[in-house]
């Protein structure tokens, strides 16, 4: 069943009743009183049943004018105009699925898979298509075809495209399909992933026509369960094509394949760079000699040379990527077989699995900035498709989770409670301003621009510049805290810096130093000082534990080969030995700090030791062994913030260690992708710096499945002990006084911090800091190649720009202007933010004095 609210004109009230029965479903309606003073919905924001689209028919009431509606039996009887809102349930008519309708599904996952190969993959004409679109002008046209697309795009919002007549909307669908089609494919020199990826979206378009218009009546759990299925043996299919290929054509992956590639797509390498034709043996080999360039032309000419090699290993490597699309389409079809949001109860079960998708989502994201100390560009391009699945997942969640049901199961469950103020945190307002603010005034010019053109062709009789829809979204977003807000972009965007790009970029630069210091010291003197400089390193909290794991893998493997009684075998083990050695001493030492911390309230009451999700945590913990939940936390968690809250919890120190001993997992993949990393000698086509990259992948494999799975059970715990946990200690009771005397002042704040109370100057302080911190952390995200160069932990500061060095100065990492304009955007920003701060909070104190 589903739920739906219309909120509807009293004089409908005796229409609606004796109509009840739609299509065949029977319904039950809930009458309530409207909530007073509340305005009347448009018929365009009725809410639609996300979960029962397909089955039940929006029906649109007709105004009461036309209907003459009656109150009862008798014609003329009078009626009380009182308004109400009714709840209707719709129990469908569903019927199995039919063998032809599955076969169906089958095809609509099955025939994009088969385009994309055949046309993208280097197992069909793959070497054709990159070729003839490698030419710089078919690349200008294709810019000229997407922006014309856009262009479209957005003239059929203005105008309105879902009143035109069906024909015209599937013409208009059609050509915007074509065009953003045909300017993509023309882009793929430049982005070969995208035509790819692409035509793979053209699974979830057909399925969606299929669900609309062929399988109304099927229920969800079938139809998500045909589609899963459908998607898992496309992905076997493909898998076993791609290695049958290999197998039979010799065509796997070695240094002859790679010389194949490099020939088949030689018009790529004559187009790559601006300013001449390439050729691999000159410009991109092992054996380059780019000595007669200057620094910039030599820059351009390896970005170049990178560029067409990513093409090229692209179109090889495009069935395996068929393949992790169709399993994550299977496993995400599979989960939401159980979704439903016909009560309460299904509802719950829905939110929870949002929230478990996007914390993978989220560790995915982490798990990308963990591992960009080994490599630069598989952290940038993970980070870009975890962040591309939490939008999807947003968009989802919007268009399916019905938001007024939301509102109704919050008291039964505080679970859902603490989700429901999530959703009105001024923290994740902040992360969505943040992250689509740029979005927003294009959008509501558009929207302007849709009411004008509906004035003009009296479409409406509102003079509002806005529709209705967006009047209500504009008339919410004026009520926000925004002063705030504001203040949270900027400490996020600190936060950013500070992990990702200021104490991330030193940390490489460092252990690239010391790698390069300790080759010719001995092996036990290494040992020592890996040992010692690893473990204070641990106890920084901005210092992530990868960089850590591959400067040990970089350095012990290297000295292992160099050591004839070690080799190379024995240098891996020694480094994830020692690597293991060194992450339970250095959780031992951050549990120290945790302990002797923990004795501030202060501190106790910042972690909120006295919240139900903490104290979830704690209960998981306190569980002794190797439990599962307390496994996955302590591995999942990132390293230094789950040590020292341990330690603030004052947990068994003995039963923590032993639950960090599945580490392991997560730190042998990084000690073996440094330790590959040693044996790279020729470039980017090596097969060690493959086996590089497909270890740091299972390393961000492992770590983004702990943090599911901790995720998981935290919820479990909070949803079955909820009220147990949510009961007041005694131990807490300091923290509830401190909250209690803080309370004058966090009131005071918020009336001084009011946006209709600041004034212009601090309006504009506060704005303008919000600002340069977004466009300084853009800069670094969108721009990043030309803010700081390629370095990593394998890399070495005395080595040519050309060989991802340095030039023997470690200041070289920035690049200018871009880089020092973006630093010094970020540095006046977060001097602004202080200044604002400090101001609101002087006013706070003299708000409080007598």
């Amino acid at each position: 069943s589903c739920q739906r609210w219309i909120r509807i004109d009293p004089s409908l009230a005796a229409w609606v009743m004796p109509r009840l029965e739609m299509g065949g479903n029977q319904s039950v309606v809930r009458v309530h009183d409207a909530v007073e003073g509340e305005e009347p919905l448009e018929d365009s924001a009725i809410p639609s049943p996300p979960a029962c689209a397909a089955d039940v028919p929006a029906t649109v009431l007709p105004a009461p004018s036309a209907l003459a509606p009656t109150a009862s039996a008798e014609p003329d009887a009078p009626i009380e105009a009182k308004p109400f809102a009714f709840e209707m349930s719709y129990a469908r008519s569903t019927v199995p699925l039919k063998r032809n309708q599955a076969v169906s599904i089958f095809l609509a996952v099955l025939l994009p898979n088969v385009i994309v190969i055949a046309c993208f993959s280097d197992m069909g004409l793959g070497r054709v298509l990159f070729n003839a679109t490698s030419p710089r002008t078919v690349s200008l046209a294709g810019d000229g075809i997407i922006v014309c697309a856009t262009f479209f795009a957005c003239c059929l919002y203005v105008v309105d495209v879902t009143r035109f007549s069906r024909p015209a909307r599937i013409v208009s669908a059609v050509l915007l399909a074509i065009l953003v089609t045909a300017g993509t494919v023309m882009k793929s020199r430049k982005y070969p992933w995208a035509p790819m990826l692409l035509v793979l979206w053209i699974t979830p378009a057909t399925l969606s026509l299929l669900r609309k218009f062929m399988l109304r009546g099927v229920p969800r759990s079938q139809f998500c369960a045909a589609v899963a299925s459908s998607a898992t043996l496309c992905a076997i299919i493909t898998a076993v094509a791609w290695m049958l290929w290999m197998a039979l054509s010799g065509s796997g992956w070695r240094q002859a394949t790679v010389d194949r590639l490099i020939r088949d797509f030689a018009d790529v390498y004559e187009n790559a760079y601006s300013n001449g034709a390439l050729r691999y043996a000159l410009h991109c080999g092992p054996s380059k000699d780019l000595s007669a360039y200057d620094h910039i032309d030599a820059k351009q000419i390896k970005s170049a040379c990178s560029s067409a090699n990513t093409v090229w290993f692209m179109s090889w490597v495009c069935p395996f990527i068929a393949v992790i699309c169709n399993m994550v389409s299977a496993l995400f079809f599979f989960m939401m077989r159980w979704v439903q949001t016909g009560d309460a109860k299904q509802l719950q079960f829905t939110l929870k699995i949002c929230v478990l998708l996007l914390a993978l989502l989220i560790g995915g994201m982490y798990g990308a900035t963990y591992i960009s100390g080994a490599s630069v560009q598989l952290g940038s391009t993970l980070m870009a498709f975890f962040t591309a699945g939490v939008v999807a997942l947003m968009i989802w969640a919007y268009l399916e989770i019905p938001r007024i049901s939301l509102a109704d199961i919050v008291p039964p469950s505080i679970l859902m409670t603490l989700l429901f103020q999530a959703t009105r945190s001024d923290w994740v307002r902040a992360i969505a301003v943040g992250a689509a603010g740029v979005l927003v005034l294009p959008a509501l010019l558009l929207n302007m621009g849709k009411q004008r053109y509906m004035q003009w062709r009296s479409l409406t009789d509102s003079k509002d510049k806005y529709t209705p829809a967006c009047r209500r979204a504009v008339d919410q977003l004026s009520v926000w805290k925004w002063q705030g807000i504001l203040v949270k972009i900027c400490i996020l965007a600190e936060l950013f810096f500070t992990f990702q790009v200021g104490v991330a970029k030193i940390t490489y630069i460092f252990l690239s130093w010391l790698n390069t210091s300790l080759e010719t010291v001995d092996i036990a003197v290494v040992i020592v000082m890996v040992y010692l400089i690893g473990f204070t390193m641990f106890l920084l909290p901005p210092v992530p534990g990868a960089p850590v794991y591959v400067f040990a893998g970089i350095v012990l493997g290297a000295q292992g080969s160099r050591n004839a009684s070690v080799g190379f075998a024995g240098g891996i083990f020694i480094a994830i030995s020692l690597s293991l050695i060194m992450k339970l001493t250095a959780c031992t030492g951050q549990y120290g700090i945790g302990y002797f911390m923990g004795r501030s309230v202060k501190i106790q009451q910042l972690i909120a030791v006295d919240s139900v999700p903490t104290r979830a945590i704690e209960q998981i913990l306190r569980q002794r062994g190797l439990r599962f939940g307390k496994v996955a936390i302590l591995v999942g968690g990132p390293d230094w913030p789950t040590s020292v809250t341990c330690g603030i919890l004052k947990l068994n120190l003995f039963q923590m260690l032993l639950g960090t001993l599945p580490v392991f997992f997560v730190l042998s993949p990084c000690v073996l992708a440094g330790a590959f990393l040693t044996k790279v000698t020729g470039g980017e086509n090596n097969i060690w710096n493959m086996l590089s990259t497909a270890a740091i992948g299972a390393s961000v494999f492992f770590q983004c499945g702990a943090m599911l799975v901790a995720l998981y059970l935290i919820l479990q715990v909070m949803e079955s002990c909820g009220p147990e946990l949510a009961r007041e200690r005694p131990e807490h009771a300091a923290i509830a006084e401190l909250t209690r005397k803080e309370e004058s002042y966090v009131k005071a704040h918020d009336m001084v911090t009011q946006w209709s109370g600041l004034d212009t100057t601090q309006q504009v302080l506060v704005a303008s800091a919000a600002l340069l911190h977004l466009l300084s952390a853009f800069i670094f995200v969108m721009l990043s190649e030309v803010c700081f160069r390629p370095f990593s932990v394998s890399s070495r500061i005395h080595d040519d720009f050309e060989e991802d060095g340095l030039e023997g100065n470690a200041a070289n990492i920035l690049i200018l202007p871009v880089g020092l304009i973006a630093l010094c955007f970020f540095f006046l920003a977060t001097g602004i933010h202080i200044l604002h701060s400090s101001a609101m909070r002087r006013r706070a104190l003299a708000a409080l004095a007598p």
